[in-house]
């Protein structure tokens, strides 16, 4: 559980962080919106309230494996642990870029290259038909 709230905490804080400077962002390019606001915050609850009651139907079902991922099978607790993981990759590393926009800085991001991070493999990709 305790690991379950660090990571959870981090992937909210990072989605916050996301809010506030994707709202500063567009202030200082005219063009914030009370809307755009308000449905970032409510994003945020919403997903917090769907966690807590994934984390209860855990609790009520610890054993039940749900999903598998790269091989390994995983319960509830352990899906949401590798998901909201790689949502704090995702929103640390889109709160970096808008930093860098904010201040104006001539920085390029690559891609982590790290043969621990969850990757998709190449057969399970979905590719776009015309």
């Amino acid at each position: 559980m305790k690991d379950l709230l660090v990571i959870c905490g981090g992937f909210i804080a990072t989605m916050l962080t996301n809010v506030l400077l994707g709202s500063t962002l567009a202030t200082l390019q005219k063009n914030w919106s009370w809307k755009k606001f308000w449905s970032g915050f409510y994003k945020i609850a919403t997903i917090i309230a769907g966690v807590c009651l994934l984390y209860l139907a855990f609790y009520l079902n610890p054993t039940i494996q749900v999903v598998s991922l790269g091989g390994v099978n995983m319960n509830l607790l352990e899906a949401l642990k590798t998901i909201f993981t790689a949502g704090i990759v995702t929103y640390g590393a889109l709160d970096l870029k808008k930093l860098v926009e904010i201040f104006k800085l001539k920085v390029t991001f690559d891609d982590v290259v790290d043969k621990d991070m969850i990757s998709i493999p190449k057969e399970n990709e979905i590719k776009k038909e015309d």
